[in-house]
């Protein structure tokens, strides 16, 4: 074998050229370093998760393989925080920051092999799917009245960086929650919904309600959101965006209208 030195400058381009560029991070996720220092105990208080993603992220050798990993990883953090609440750890906030660190592992770290800027959307979908409960909705055999609940994402960060979101929390205290109806079984299934307008844009309340719809398979729908002083039940929902307050990436995002 006949070896071929190149120039310095030559070995950089290539270099270059052949190392996949690590992506910057979004604005939810830039916030990290402003949260851990203002509540390091609830932003760190699933760091194993995070840590164990990152380990195992770096070993992947294959776009599958790392797909079932990070959803996997995913799930096992949504039910981590639902099993807390449901035990009496009555906060929201550290799913949130979890997931938010998750993601920075994949926008920052390289798995063992050439990862695309889309491949690494999927991946980054697969750890949002899995850690809002949205691959985790399974009502069981004997539940007679089956009900579907959405909470949302803390948000106002730029201006509390500790805020909660109550309605993230009912979701997590009433995942997988049963109680008797006139005699009937009745079991709540939950999951947490973004507050990111381009998602909303994009279709993702139609994609996650449109197969429950489809096959009438569900018998009711609760979306609880964190609104107004007064507390408002809507039987008919039908307000597009009027809420006059930005969204999550809330230093680049417009403000809603009617």
């Amino acid at each position: 074998m006949q070896l071929v030195r190149l120039p310095l400058a030559a070995a950089l381009i290539i270099t270059i050229i052949t190392t996949p560029a690590l992506a910057a991070l979004d604005v939810e996720e830039a916030r990290l370093p402003a949260a851990k220092k203002a509540m390091p105990d609830v932003v760190n208080r699933y760091q194993a998760f995070v840590t164990h993603l990152e380990d195992k992220y770096r070993q992947q050798s294959n776009e599958l393989d790392a797909t079932k990993m990070v959803a996997h990883q995913g799930l096992r953090l949504w039910q981590q925080a639902t099993r807390d609440v449901q035990s009496g750890h009555i906060d929201d906030r550290s799913l949130y920051w979890s997931r938010l660190a998750m993601r920075e592992q994949l926008h920052t770290q390289q798995p063992n092999f050439n990862i695309a800027k889309w491949q690494q959307g999927i991946l980054l979908n697969a750890v949002e799917k899995s850690s809002r409960g949205l691959s985790d909705i399974a009502f069981k055999d004997d539940a007679e009245i089956k009900i579907l609940l959405t909470g949302f994402d803390p948000f106002f960060l730029d201006r509390h960086i500790d805020q909660s979101n109550p309605s993230g929390l009912a979701a997590l205290a009433l995942d997988g929650y049963r109680f008797k109806v006139k005699g009937k079984q009745a079991q709540i299934e939950t999951a947490m919904i973004p507050v990111r307008f381009a998602d909303f844009d994009a279709g993702l309340i139609e994609s996650i309600f449109t197969p429950f719809y489809r096959d009438n398979s569900v018998d009711m729908i609760f979306t609880v959101s964190m609104g107004r002083d007064e507390f408002d039940i809507e039987r008919f929902p039908g307000r597009n965006r009027s809420a006059a307050a930005p969204d999550q990436p809330e230093l680049n995002s417009s403000y809603g209208s009617e």
